[in-house]
């Protein structure tokens, strides 16, 4: 069963979030999903965000295993 996300990355436009998640993606005992920007949670964005429903937002956990301690 996948889990949910149990920590966030958060960050502005140019302040390093893509080095972050290039540097923790390759650890085996942390799940990231393949979208890295899904701005889920940025409802003021308008049509922006690219995940729209908490059943898409949930699908991109859907590979985690019990092995991931951070989705």
């Amino acid at each position: 069963m996948a889990a949910r996300p149990n920590f966030f990355m958060v960050g502005a436009p140019k302040c390093g979030t893509t080095a972050l998640y290039r540097y923790l993606s390759p650890h085996p005992n942390i799940f990231l999903s393949k979208l890295k920007e899904p701005h889920f949670f940025a409802k003021d964005l308008g049509t922006y965000p690219a995940v729209k429903t908490r059943e898409h937002y949930a699908e991109l956990f859907a590979k985690s295993t019990s092995e991931h301690l951070r989705v």
